[in-house]
């Protein structure tokens, strides 16, 4: 095993991490090379005198002030787009209601014989999507189904 590749690992096998067999075969390598055997005993002593300092403290209320911007933050996100969601969601059902309610206009015109000009609703929604118009609903769902009277 080459020396750069056995520098990678040395945390590692310092630290105990590595699986058996890569454990062996570094520690195979430190046995015939001196400069990597130097570099484990640094790592070693740095893990002792790091372990010897204390951990700082936290201040009081650290975890709650972290947690309650956390959720703020959170908050906002989920905020930020329900708003804009339902903006969306509201320009939909008006123009919706709009359509809806301007061919209902011209449908009830048409019946109540406001004149020949006036198309029916089913008239307009043909025009739209390019399909003939029927007399009926009933007969524009037999013809999407493909049934008959």
């Amino acid at each position: 095993m080459k020396s750069r590749d056995v520098h990678r690992r040395l945390g590692a096998y310092q630290d105990g991490e590595l699986p058996s067999e890569a454990r062996a075969e570094v520690g195979r390598h430190l046995e015939a090379c001196a400069t990597c055997a130097r570099e484990v005993d640094r790592l070693r002593r740095l893990a002792g005198l790091l372990g010897a300092v204390p951990a700082p403290e936290a201040p009081v209320g650290f975890a709650r002030r972290v947690r309650a911007q956390a959720e703020r933050r959170v908050a906002e996100r989920r905020g930020a787009e329900g708003r804009a969601g339902w903006r969306v969601r509201y320009a939909a059902a008006l123009l919706l209601g709009v359509t809806v309610g301007g061919l209902m206009s011209v449908s009830v015109s048409r019946l109540e014989g406001a004149g020949e000009a006036e198309p029916l609703a089913g008239d307009v929604v043909a025009d739209l999507v390019g399909a003939p118009a029927s007399d009926s609903l009933a007969e524009e769902f037999l013809e999407l189904t493909g049934e008959s009277w």
